[in-house]
């Protein structure tokens, strides 16, 4: 779907950190995301883009990123891998490894 390849583009054009969640449609997103990244944008002067990528949409897409399972999570900076978790993830695991950087 354009609209991930594109959000995804735009956002890594940026300064800010990029987290990535790969997920398939027979999987529930984390909904928790974005409650956990508004919340480190408003405590902190860096900025966190979210981009959700249905993976049986975009499997390219998990294919360039080298994601073959979900859930998976990435951060990025500047198309710069700086933190990648297979498997399922905690609000607090994330506000641990955001608190990183």
């Amino acid at each position: 779907m354009a609209s991930q390849v594109e959000a995804l583009k735009n956002a890594l054009e940026t300064s800010h950190l990029v987290l990535v969640e790969f997920y398939t449609n027979s999987q529930t997103r984390n909904a928790w995301l974005a409650s956990v990244v508004e919340a480190y944008n408003r405590q902190s002067s860096k900025h966190i883009s979210l981009v959700s990528v249905d993976m049986n949409v975009d499997e390219a897409l998990a294919e360039t990123y080298r994601v073959s399972m979900a859930p998976a999570f990435l951060l990025l900076l500047r198309k710069k891998e700086l933190w990648r978790r297979l498997g399922k993830l905690t609000v607090d695991e994330l506000q641990e490894v955001l608190s990183e950087f």
